[in-house]
């Protein structure tokens, strides 16, 4: 949990643009911190934790994680009473000895199990917005206006704010909310069956069932199929016969009959036995499991690295400064085997393509040509000639005054999964780049290349500036420990 919540940290410390200025104080003493990291949402996150104001966010994440809880259990009493008071007025509803079994079991279990069947539905289904409503998002909201009303100051709405974010938005939002649900729908249960016990144990009920239009037949089958749960667990149930005799035809001598003919306990157990199989034991299961996968979500959820806080920190968490040199280019080995070349939607460098750097060498010192890939057909025929004889390296070269996008993140996923050894993203035109751009625009256009490398599985010093349109007196040395030449 050490990473999430440094997740945390991070998140509510981003909200300052001051606390999250590299250069700021001890900015400079977190970056070297960071820099010992290898993936960049851990140095982003460790940025963050070594940071002096990090101790008060954990203390303002802690509040709102124990409003919250304190919440949750609040609601989880609440429900516990309601179910309480619902099957207490269920089961002495009526005449106060005899309890008609139908209404009693529909009442306790009939909303439930048409709420849960929903759920359950829209699951399958693939949907997201119902299964994020119900009453867990009542606890959220009522969390909400607890915590907005109990801490005001910029910190603690951070705070609140990070943990929404990480808690309640996707992935796991939807499984947050299932769980609560679940939870609540499970004390509502629990209650009503402690309730139930209570009744059984200190009163004597006669368990009947009434018609109008349908015979013994119907509830005999109906009651059996009803049976057949909590008598697998080892329950007493009536048998055919005792539900046969537990028609209610009225009055007292009714009542003694039925209780002579249906037997110490049978329906009691069948009462009890319902509320567990059909009620209490299938939200408590699909609320643990519910919440292991909302667990799981919030603990594989990184950072989002567009936002400005974190995009802006990206360059600075380099090993080396990035500008006029390679981010990360000292740790760049020379490669072990055979080296392909692609271009990503990158027109023509000035010195040709494949690649030349230095003049008289071969072109990227041999490495085999992919071409450039500018749609789907061109990126299906690169993945099947990596697929079929895979490189030691592959290098994608890309334009760096070109802005990345999702297509842009999932052509550099599949690249990566093509079987190549190692996947290194080489970002051209870094002289047009920064003619185009302010120094500040061009820091960002780099950081939004690192976060889509990022995003496609690759690591921070995987991303390596090589200017190929206006190559430097230092690119030789670099183009021999990209290319090999």
């Amino acid at each position: 949990m050490t990473l999430t919540r440094d997740r945390l940290v991070a998140e509510t410390l981003a909200a300052d643009r001051d606390v999250a200025d590299p250069a700021a104080g001890a900015g400079r003493e977190a970056l070297a911190a960071a820099r010992r990291h290898q993936d960049v949402d851990a140095k982003v996150c460790a940025f963050f934790a070594a940071l002096p104001q990090a101790l008060a966010a954990r203390a303002a994440l802690r509040r709102q994680i124990a409003l919250l809880r304190w919440t949750v259990l609040g609601g989880l009493v609440l429900a516990a009473l309601a179910g309480a008071l619902a099957a207490g007025r269920a089961i002495s509803g009526g005449e106060r000895e005899v309890v008609n079994v139908i209404w009693l079991l529909g009442g306790l279990l009939g909303l439930h199990l048409v709420a849960l069947v929903i759920w359950l539905a829209v699951l399958v289904a693939g949907g997201d917005g119902v299964a994020r409503q119900g009453l867990g998002r009542g606890v959220v909201w009522l969390w909400r206006r607890l915590a907005g009303t109990v801490a005001g100051d910029p910190l603690n709405r951070s705070a609140r704010l990070a943990l929404m974010a990480r808690l309640f938005g996707p992935p796991a939002g939807r499984w947050t909310v299932s769980t609560g649900s679940h939870g609540l729908w499970t004390a509502f249960l629990a209650g009503g069956l402690v309730s139930v016990l209570l009744v059984l144990a200190t009163q004597h009920l006669v368990f009947v069932w009434e018609t109008t239009i349908l015979s013994a037949e119907h509830y005999t089958a109906l009651i059996g199929a009803l049976a057949a749960g909590p008598a697998a667990l080892g329950f007493p149930v009536p048998d055919a016969a005792a539900v046969a005799a537990a028609e209610w035809r009225g009055g007292a001598q009714a009542a003694r009959m039925v209780a002579d003919a249906q037997g110490e306990g049978a329906w009691a157990g069948l009462v009890v036995g319902s509320l567990i199989v059909y009620g209490l034991a299938p939200r408590l299961l699909v609320g643990l499991l519910t919440g292991w996968l909302a667990r799981r979500a919030v603990r594989r959820t990184k950072l989002d690295l567009t936002k400005p806080a974190f995009a802006r920190l990206i360059p600075d968490l380099a090993p080396v400064a990035v500008t006029g040199g390679l981010p990360g280019g000292h740790h760049v080995a020379p490669p072990a085997g055979p080296v392909a070349v692609l271009g990503w939607e990158v027109r023509t460098p000035r010195t040709g393509w494949p690649p030349v750097v230095t003049p008289g060498q071969p072109p990227a010192g041999g490495a085999q040509d992919l071409g450039i890939v500018d749609g789907r057909r061109a990126l299906t025929a690169a993945v099947a000639l990596i697929a079929n004889a895979p490189p030691a390296r592959l290098v994608v070269v890309a334009d760096m005054t070109a802005t990345p996008d999702r297509g842009t993140v999932a052509g550099l996923a599949t690249l990566a999964g093509a079987g190549a050894g190692e996947t290194l993203v080489c970002l051209t035109r870094e002289s047009v780049a920064r003619a185009r751009l302010s120094d500040e625009d061009a820091r960002q256009r780099l950081a939004d290349w690192v976060a889509a490398a990022h995003d496609a599985g690759l690591p921070l010093s995987a991303v390596v500036l090589l200017d190929l349109d206006a190559p430097g007196a230092e690119d030789a040395d670099r183009a021999a420990r990209l290319f090999g030449v």
